[in-house]
Order: structure tokens, then sequence, then C-alpha cells
């Protein structure tokens, strides 16, 4: 017998040979995702918490980080990336509240500088704040803004350009958000190049192209349990788009 083969009339007729799998065209690759309300990944915050049984405060705590819950705890700028945690609940806008769970600006430290692990580009913040609204400048900073931990790209000092929002006086009431649109340096509707990657981001896109942003805001009194209190900022949010995401499928308030 011959293997594969039929003989009739002593002519070999070979057996067909199998259809070869095609092999399956990968997905086209997303350039950029949208989103709406997401939060930041990380603070910048070294110098600015105390030490605790974890040591020293990092350059920076991420969300991601396995010890972040050991560097969140009430009232502190961590406050403003923690995803997980119970909302400050509703509140009537035009009543003055505090919550745990919110960031307590102190009299020794009015700066927050809230950190993304992936280039964005933004359409509009909004800030919400609970008491003693006070946010006097809020400035973007570049891509990317700190080291970013499995990114090779070096980080870039500096911001992008001029404040986003620049006041000397937040007439936002309590319980209310303060909403900043960047309009034209939104840059969310140039087209993205293929040829382009977070660790190298297309030329055209760099002055639209955000690592995080620094919100300065108004002095403190020294004593918060006086009228009008400490200011209180609840969450920063962020509607835009991700360039070049990790993981498209991704919810953007964790990405």
């Amino acid at each position: 017998a011959i293997l594969n083969a039929t003989t009739i009339n002593a002519t070999v007729i070979q057996a067909p040979s199998p259809t070869p799998t095609p092999t399956p065209t990968p997905p086209p690759r997303v350039l950029f995702a949208r989103f709406k309300g997401a939060m930041a990944d990380g603070v910048y915050t070294k110098g600015l918490e105390p030490a605790n049984a974890s040591g020293v405060a990092p350059f920076v705590i991420w969300r991601e980080d396995a010890d972040f819950d050991n560097w969140r705890r009430p009232r502190n700028r961590a406050n403003l990336v923690h995803d997980k945690h119970l909302s400050c609940g509703a509140n009537t806008v035009g009543t003055c509240t505090t919550c745990p769970r919110a960031w307590q600006v102190g009299a020794d430290s009015t700066n927050a500088t809230i950190l993304f692990r992936e280039p964005m580009q933004l359409d509009r913040i909004i800030i919400k704040q609970l008491q003693n609204p006070g946010v006097l400048t809020v400035q973007l900073l570049p891509w990317p803004a700190v080291r970013i931990p499995g990114l090779n790209a070096t980080a870039r000092t500096g911001t992008l350009g001029r404040p986003i929002w620049s006041v000397t006086s937040d007439s936002t009431p309590c319980g209310g958000s303060l909403t900043i649109p960047l309009g034209s340096r939104a840059g969310t509707g140039l087209a993205v190049p293929k040829r382009g990657s977070q660790s190298l981001i297309p030329r055209k896109l760099r002055s639209t192209t955000v690592g995080g942003i620094s919100i300065i805001v108004k002095a403190q009194p020294k004593d918060c349990s006086k009228a009008p209190g400490c200011t209180f900022i609840e969450s920063v949010l962020f509607d835009g788009r991700v360039l070049y995401p990790a993981d498209p499928a991704a919810d953007p308030s964790t990405v």
C-alpha cells in the first residue's frame, strides 16, 4: 500500500493535501481611546508626606503600587487618585462639608501634582470642592512628567505653556465643581499617526500631550476648625483620550 494514496488500475492518485489554516489577521492597532470622568494614576509625594511603617514616602505614589493603601491616609493627596474609596456622598451645592476621603489642603502645602501613567490629551478638567473653594492655578505638565515604570522615555521638565486656569479668587460654591475646558489646547481632534508610541509621541502631538497637572490652592487658615475652614477637594476628573493605549479595552478610570 502507498501511504496517503489510492491505487486504481495501477494508477496512483495522490490524496489532496490538507488546506492550510489561514493566518488570522491581527486586529488594527488602536491609536487612541476616549474617556470621560477618569481619575489620574498617581500623586507626587516626595517631601509632602510623613514617613510611616513603609518608610520614607516615595517620589510618586501610584495607585497600582502594592503599598498604595499604606500611603493613602484620611485627607491626604492620594485620595485624589483612589478609585476604590467610598464617595463623600451626595453634596448639596452651596452647603460646605468636610470628608476624610478627600484632600484637605494644609496651611504648609497648598499644591498637588497628580500624574498619568499613559499619555493623555484632555478636553476638560473637573475639580469638585467641598469646603472653602480656592483653586487659583492649574498648570498642564508634559508627557512624561516623571519617570514611568516600564516606559523607555526620559521625564520632561517644565510645563505645557501658560496655566490653563489662573485667577485671583475662585468663585466655585461649596459642593460644586470647577470645570476647566481646554478648548483649542485640547488637541483631541488631531489625527494620531500610526508611527508613534507612548515612548515616542509624534512631534505634532507633543504640545498637547499631558503627563499630569499641577493644582495650586489659595493660602489656608492655620486653624481649620474655624470658618471658613480649610479647602477640601473631593476629586479631580478628566475627559479626553489616551494615546497609544496599552490596554484599549480597559476602563479608562483604571488605565
